[in-house]
């Protein structure tokens, strides 16, 4: 297997295994605004801060995946190439996705 197959199935894991992590309610019902976010927010940890790339990973809509890539630039958890996220903390990254979720949505503002 080539390393860009290698790297595609890794994608395409991950890509499963967040759609799992999302079906629970609390993420909202499965193409609201929420769960939109989040599950854009939760690619660009594996694919990185690409809109394209992303929309074309999951499937979901290229308009807004884009529109959820600029806000969170905007909201400044995507960089240009890398992103500024505590989710992997064991503790407390549930806690942080959902922030910049709300941060996307624009109900908070990062300071």
């Amino acid at each position: 297997m080539s390393e860009v197959q290698t790297k595609a199935n890794a994608q395409a894991t991950a890509i499963d295994a967040i759609r799992e992590f999302l079906s629970v309610d609390e993420w909202g019902e499965d193409g609201s605004e929420e769960h939109m976010i989040a599950f854009v927010l939760l690619a660009s940890a594996f694919i990185g801060p690409n809109g394209t790339k992303i929309a074309a990973a999951t499937g979901l809509p290229k308009g807004k995946v884009a529109s959820i890539a600029s806000r969170a630039r905007r909201a400044g958890i995507w960089k240009a190439h890398h992103i500024e996220a505590e989710w992997g903390d064991e503790k407390c990254g549930g806690v942080a996705l959902a922030l910049d979720v709300a941060t996307v949505l624009g109900l908070l503002k990062r300071s």
